[in-house]
């Protein structure tokens, strides 16, 4: 049987099922195409077996030339969830090789959300551009900021998303999951302005965010693009001179860490971040739990007996 390609049919037919049937982000499915093409290719290159044929051992060489080349382990780690994907979806095997491929260990990403100060620096600093599209990009990012709504749940939130009168957005995560988020009361009324005097504005089509700059007959008109909402970002994060790097997820992990310092319990705030499991949301409390030592810290910082002292009790 000749390599397949990696232009093959099949992984074309992937990503219709991607798309179609499990409702990914197009960033995603972009994202599981590549890697599956990228070994495709691979395979293509040994000469020995093509995608329908791929054994542990080809998956596991394919991810060791990969760590060889430097690639990260959050890249690797990626590629090895595409193949398991592919291998579950592809109809011509009843085993998924990747399943027995272990998953490179990927050290945990810091988590630097924005202090509150920094939060009214950005969102002043939104508010002072000029111009449609920056106003647009002012109401999205404090959209982000009240909702911690992932990048591609916030393009992907249509005019329909939105009941002012029940306080509440419909969201579409993750794997075509549906959820609800309440509106607060500042993003309330930046919203309702919003829509009476903005996106009118703007070119007509279904969704929330449509940018008066998009391209006709591109694939982001009348809406506003993953790459726009994160450039908008950056851009006010620099005009407010926070400092770190800036992208909508920092947005998440602030929202998160708030709704924990509140005091909401975790599984509250894991239905508001949509995420499946309560371990994600999980990953924030540790923030939390360090500012109370701090705070512990502070307050005894003089006083106690020293380590080893030999004062206790007898």
């Amino acid at each position: 049987m000749p390599a397949q390609s990696p232009s093959s049919p099949t992984v074309d037919a992937f990503v219709a099922h991607l798309h179609a049937v499990q409702g990914l982000a197009v960033s995603t499915q972009q994202t599981y195409a590549h890697a599956v093409r990228q070994f495709a290719g691979w395979l293509q290159g040994r000469g020995e077996r093509d995608l329908t044929t791929a054994t542990v051992g080809d998956i596991e060489a394919w991810v060791g030339a990969g760590a060889r080349r430097g690639l990260a382990p959050r890249t690797r780690a990626l590629a090895v969830a595409s193949l398991r994907s592919f291998y579950a979806w592809l109809p011509t095997r009843e085993d998924n090789p990747a399943l027995r491929v272990r998953t490179p260990r990927v050290p945990p990403s810091d988590i630097t959300p924005y202090t509150p100060d920094e939060v009214d620096a950005m969102l002043t600093a939104a508010k002072a551009r000029v111009g449609p599209s920056a106003r647009v990009e002012e109401v999205a990012i404090t959209t982000l900021r009240f909702t911690g709504l992932r990048v591609q749940e916030l393009v992907d939130l249509e005019l329909t998303s939105v009941d002012l009168d029940e306080r509440r957005l419909e969201i579409i995560g993750k794997g075509g999951q549906q959820r609800f988020m309440p509106i607060a009361w500042d993003l309330h009324a930046l919203l309702h302005d919003y829509l009476r005097w903005t996106r009118p504005a703007c070119p007509e089509s279904k969704w929330l965010f449509a940018s008066p700059c998009s391209q006709p007959h591109g694939p982001w008109w009348g809406r506003i693009s993953p790459a726009g909402v994160r450039r908008a970002v950056r851009q006010v994060g620099d005009d407010a001179r926070v400092p770190g790097r800036h992208h909508p997820h920092r947005w998440r992990h602030t929202f998160a860490t708030e709704l924990l310092r509140a005091g909401v319990d975790v599984h509250s705030a894991q239905r508001l971040l949509g995420h499946v499991k309560a371990g994600t949301t999980a990953t924030y409390l540790h923030l939390v739990d360090d500012e109370l030592c701090d705070a512990v810290d502070r307050v005894y910082e003089v006083s106690g007996p020293e380590v080893g002292s030999g004062t206790g009790a007898s």
